[in-house]
């Protein structure tokens, strides 16, 4: 399978990560990046459980990027002001 063109590089280029008051971590992918994570599962014929698996990801979090993605493509994943 061919992961998406970020993996492998610089981490700013993939993501952010954050931890709240509690220590928890929270990491923020780029539009691209889950963009990258649908069309491995849409396009590619991949699995959802076999890309969370390659990417590190959770499931849940595939599963919730394609349906997304499948109802509003173009206003999926809208940047929060994190770059």
């Amino acid at each position: 399978m061919r992961l998406p063109q970020y993996c492998g590089q610089s981490e700013k280029l993939l993501s952010k990560h954050k931890e709240d008051c509690h220590g928890i971590r929270e990491t923020t992918f780029t539009r691209e990046f889950k963009i990258e994570a649908v069309k491995l599962v849409t396009e590619a014929g991949n699995s959802q459980a076999q890309v969370a698996s390659d990417l590190g990801i959770h499931p849940n979090t595939v599963n919730k990027w394609v349906r997304q993605y499948a109802e509003r493509p173009q206003d999926a994943f809208p940047a929060r002001g994190i770059n």
